[in-house]
């Protein structure tokens, strides 16, 4: 017996800063009877300094009882203050997707990269995150 996807998306708020765990819920869209859930998206970077490559580490939470296949993660950073804008630091597209067993996390590093060129006003700044997504529940 074949079941129909459904469609579920994380609609991002402001969800953290870099070098702080950042949570955001994302509300269900499509599934039959969503209730108050969403699967989460939660992330934070590490290894960041001008010119070095580091990594966004993104965790995918699912609660639902049937599997989660996430196909969209984007993670859009925002000015970390008047002397250190977003555009210092490059975050590659996620490709692909993965399967998020029900009621399970999984983690997910994406490539982060401080710009060389970097203002002095970026050293230790925390670079607002938002997060949003997209998968199907099967």
């Amino acid at each position: 017996m074949r079941r129909a996807a459904t469609s579920v998306r994380a609609v991002a708020a402001l969800a953290g800063v870099i070098a702080l765990a950042c949570s955001l819920t994302a509300f269900a869209a499509g599934e039959a009877r969503p209730g108050p859930k969403g699967f989460t998206i939660t992330g934070g970077a590490t290894g960041l300094s001008p010119g070095a490559v580091g990594h966004i580490v993104v965790k995918v939470r699912n609660p639902y009882r049937r599997h989660l296949r996430v196909s969209v993660l984007r993670v859009r950073v925002l000015d970390a203050g008047p002397r250190c804008r977003a555009s210092n630091l490059r975050v590659a597209r996620f490709g692909g997707f993965v399967d998020v067993r029900p009621r399970k996390t999984y983690v997910v590093r994406i490539n982060a990269r401080m710009v060389a060129s970097a203002q002095p006003g970026c050293s230790g700044a925390r670079f607002p995150l938002r997060f949003s997504g997209k998968g199907r529940l099967w």
